[in-house]
């Protein structure tokens, strides 16, 4: 009887492998900087990889409430009712990329959250990377006093931060 639970188990796991690969899953990566200055455009780009087996697709970003959204790629809109940047529908398996800028209000001082999916074939899967921005100003007084959190900020990319860098965000 154990030889035969034995079987059947392993008979499930390769039928699921087998269709794991047979079904790759699409993904969709944001990515964005580490950090946010308030009333500081930055920018979100998405990539997208609908998988093999896509027959249509749609992508949608949800940016933190009350920030201003522009320049959307690729003919994307912004779903002013939902408070959604959308690009689709897609009618293949092409993998794309897209983005949109976006600026935080004046008095933003708080970590954000983003939520955004891919909808292919009618199944939505999340889009993985970055999740969460916080205020630049946070971080480098976080970085400047050694605390969790903290980020070198170093908007001129010299691997540095000093008196300029700092100048910059309170701008």
């Amino acid at each position: 009887m154990k030889k035969n639970r034995a079987k059947t188990v392993f008979g499930v796991f390769v039928f699921f492998m087998i269709v794991a690969m047979a079904f790759p899953n699409p993904s969709c990566e944001r990515s964005m900087p580490d950090y946010y200055v308030p009333g500081k455009a930055l920018q979100v780009k998405l990539s997208v990889d609908p998988a093999s087996d896509a027959l249509a697709w749609v992508v949608e970003d949800s940016p933190p409430e009350a920030w201003t959204v522009s320049e959307i790629s690729a003919g994307g809109v912004w779903d002013n009712v939902n408070k959604k940047v959308k690009w689709g529908l897609f009618l293949d398996n092409n993998k794309r990329d897209f983005s949109y800028t976006l600026i935080p209000p004046k008095g933003e001082k708080t970590q954000v959250q983003f939520k955004g999916l891919v909808s292919v074939n009618g199944a939505d899967f999340s889009t993985q990377g970055a999740k969460t921005s916080g205020s630049g100003i946070e971080q480098i007084l976080n970085y400047l006093l050694d605390r969790p959190g903290g980020k070198r900020i170093d908007p001129n990319m010299d691997n540095k931060t000093n008196v300029g860098d700092i100048l910059y965000l309170l701008k």
